[in-house]
């Protein structure tokens, strides 16, 4: 018998096969998956760290501005003709009329949470800071506006005169990084996350502080409205970007954050920054200098004419002032009765003089005449043109004062205006203005004796303050008093209103007018400027032409009031024979100084 030997077949059964395939096909399938993903998150990845460079880049340039900057600005006083307009988005009411047509044009950037003001020194054509007095570090100053745009941060330079760089004049709310000539507002970073809003302006957020490092929240001010004007107070801000972009279907948001510090040249003291938005404001009454009569202050702004005679001056050589006015009320379109004034809205005669800028609006001609000119400051141009012509002025309205809402928290009961006179003569030398007490009946009537202010009041009649009276704010008040005043302001021969050891001092404001019913009233009458809060009085065009040339605050012969705030809302405010006001700001519907008054305001 033979033996045969058997051999094993080699190869695959077709179920092992089949296995096999499945086995290779899921790893095949995984290890694609997992290199896919990991190309995607490398790509994430990528763009991520892009974001957060183009974060740091932005961050950084805005570092930079902040700390060269002097402070912040609530809104550009250098005309800018294609800025916002009053009523565009949500910057309307910083400062500006709220009752404006939306055709109303104001040429002014406003800050806010989402856009950045910065003032700082013009650079000349070295790239270096213009100072007309370097030991103060004093000059021209440019504002720099951060504003967002269809989800890109723009940086805007609006120069002052001497500045290599033009003032930017084309639309940005319509096209945003606007052009002129060669020069572009600069694109500082895109991609802004557009999740908390259409054009990604909630991406770009500002926190501004104190010099306490207390933020400095939004309030709502004495009319009612918004109030900005503390943020003028900002030591530091922060800046929160958040950059967005979608990749691979996955939504990329970075937000970087930092505190940076304002190098300013002066102190900043909380409680004399004006509640309004220039030193002095003057409605359709316009300005009147006459024999000698001086006016200091870093802005002048009226609606109406400008009228200077016999030697007046605004600014000097070495403190010249931003002197503008929108002439709305004279000329070919007035909009407001019968004010008589010529169609050139600033006239200057007989040796009167303006240190500093002039942008009058229609002013077609240097008004300097007959000795008088419009000029530089302190080293001829290195500050400033003088007169600018074929210049647009912001529109300028007086503040709104809700008198309503004041007089609607004040106590239930009240006191005769007896009771806070005092007479250091024949009587007692000390009084008190309780706070949040009315004063009926009578004058409150200061007479060489010392009254003192505990907190609001409103005085139904008139305040007075003669032979070397004084009105001080008592240190207890830690928050700036009001007094409002149906009647009439009077200052006179010697009289002070002072601040308390804090440096707090009041805002008084005078509701007196041709309309005794308007000025007895607890609210706002109706009026072609004030139409909220309102009395069911009407107070027409007329009534306001009356009350312009009413005196409803005067002041004279030397009286000092640092810090202190006075308003006229439908009257006027006139300085004669050598009043002296040395005030935080004023403003009202005509002011007048004369026959060697000085105004010196510390705004």
């Amino acid at each position: 018998m033979s033996l045969r030997k058997t051999k094993k077949s080699s190869g695959f059964t077709v179920v092992e096969l089949i296995v096999a395939t499945v086995v290779a096909t899921v790893t095949l399938a995984a290890l694609v998956g997992v290199i896919t993903a990991f190309t995607q998150q490398y790509s994430v990845i990528a763009v991520r760290q892009n974001l957060n460079t183009d974060a740091q880049a932005a961050i950084s340039q805005i570092n930079d501005d902040v700390r060269n900057s002097t402070g912040v600005a609530l809104y550009n006083m250098i005309s800018d003709p294609n800025a916002p307009l009053t009523r565009t988005g949500t910057y309307n009411d910083v400062p500006g009329n709220p009752d404006a047509a939306a055709s109303d044009t104001s040429y002014n950037w406003r800050m806010g949470t989402n856009r950045l003001l910065l003032m700082q020194p013009s650079r000349g054509s070295d790239n270096k800071p213009v100072y007309s007095d370097p030991a103060t570090l004093s000059g021209p100053v440019n504002i720099i506006v951060y504003y967002v745009k269809n989800a890109t941060l723009y940086r805007r330079v609006i120069s002052d005169v001497v500045n290599t760089i033009p003032t930017l004049t084309c639309s940005v709310e319509t096209t945003g990084g606007c052009t002129q000539g060669s020069v572009v507002d600069k694109k500082i970073v895109g991609n802004l996350n557009t999740s908390g809003s259409v054009d990604g302006a909630s991406s770009f957020v500002v926190t501004y502080y104190d010099n306490n490092h207390l933020q400095i929240p939004l309030q709502p001010g004495p009319d009612g409205n918004p109030d900005y004007y503390p943020f003028s107070n900002t030591q530091s801000v922060a800046v929160n970007l958040d950059l967005g972009k979608n990749q691979t279907g996955t939504s990329l948001v970075d937000a970087k954050g930092a505190l940076t510090q304002i190098r300013s040249t002066t102190p900043v003291q909380v409680t004399q920054k004006s509640l309004f938005p220039s030193s002095l404001v003057a409605g359709p009454g316009g300005i009147r200098g006459y024999m000698s009569g001086q006016l200091y202050a870093q802005t002048v702004a009226t609606s109406g004419p400008i009228d200077l005679n016999w030697n007046a001056v605004i600014g000097s050589a070495d403190q010249p002032a931003n002197v503008m006015t929108s002439n709305k009320y004279c000329g070919s379109g007035a909009t407001y009765g019968t004010v008589t004034c010529a169609t050139k809205p600033v006239s200057m005669v007989y040796g009167s003089k303006i240190f500093g800028n002039l942008c009058a609006t229609n002013q077609t001609t240097n008004p300097g005449v007959g000795g008088s000119t419009v000029g530089p400051g302190l080293n001829g141009t290195q500050y400033t043109l003088g007169y600018k012509p074929n210049c647009t002025a912001p529109d300028v309205v007086t503040p709104k004062f809700d008198k309503g809402a004041f007089t609607s928290k004040m106590l239930p009961t009240s006191k005769q205006g007896s009771d806070a006179s005092c007479n250091g003569i024949f009587g007692t030398n000390t009084s008190t203005l309780d706070a949040n007490t009315t004063y009926t009946t009578s004058n409150v009537s200061l007479l060489r004796c010392t009254a003192m202010l505990k907190g609001n009041v409103y005085i139904k009649k008139d305040l007075f303050l003669t032979y070397g009276a004084t009105l001080k704010v008592d240190n207890s008040v830690t928050e700036r008093p009001i007094i409002v005043v149906n009647g009439k302001v009077t200052l006179n021969w010697s009289s002070s209103i002072q601040p308390n050891a804090s440096g707090i001092a009041p805002y008084i404001v005078s509701f007196d007018s041709s309309n005794a019913a308007c000025s007895d009233s607890d609210t706002n009458c109706c009026n072609a400027f004030d139409n909220d809060g309102c009395a069911p009085i009407a107070f027409s065009n007329g009534d306001l032409q009356n009350s312009i040339s009413r005196n409803a605050i005067s002041i004279f012969y030397s009286v000092a009031t640092p810090g202190t705030l006075f308003q006229s809302y439908y009257a006027g405010i006139r300085l004669t024979w050598n009043g002296t006001i040395r005030a935080g700001a004023l403003s009202g519907q005509r002011i007048s100084y004369e026959s060697g008054s000085k105004i010196i305001l510390d705004q």
